[in-house]
């Protein structure tokens, strides 16, 4: 039978519910109470189907791929290992992620102020055409 504890203690470390909060802080700061708990209900379902599907389905797809479960615990290892690595000598999850919601945010702001200079162009350009008509039948 399935150690229900150590399996919990090994997806609760994989998982860092703990380290993605500060990151769900940042990005739902601008949302409104009710707006943050639907989406972090919705971030908490598809998170616990994704994970079920691969929990039922996974050994499934390694076996039609011809993959050795140890070969994918291996390269899981290493995946881990990886991780650890940049969370030591890199910039944290936390932080990354953080930036990277600025950053879009940046982009996001820069199109936004785009598509309102070209829309005032345009709208400029359009009272301007009218002007001129204007001109043309007063002379």
């Amino acid at each position: 039978m399935i150690d229900f504890v150590a399996t919990f203690i090994f997806f609760f470390a994989v998982i860092d519910p703990i380290g993605t909060v500060p990151v769900f802080l940042t990005f739902t700061q601008v949302h409104e109470q009710k707006e943050k708990r639907k989406i972090a209900l919705i971030a908490a379902l598809a998170s616990a189907a994704i994970l079920l599907f691969f929990v039922i389905a996974g050994e499934i797809i390694l076996t039609a791929m011809k993959i050795p479960l140890e070969a994918f615990q291996i390269a899981g290892g290493i995946v881990l290992f990886l991780f650890a690595l940049t969370m030591i000598f890199g910039e944290s999850k936390p932080e990354e992620e953080t930036r990277m919601v600025k950053n879009y945010k940046d982009t996001e702001l820069a199109h936004t102020l785009s598509i309102m200079k070209d829309r005032e162009i345009s709208a400029l350009s359009s009272n301007l055409n009218k002007l001129t008509k204007t001109i043309s039948g007063i002379k």
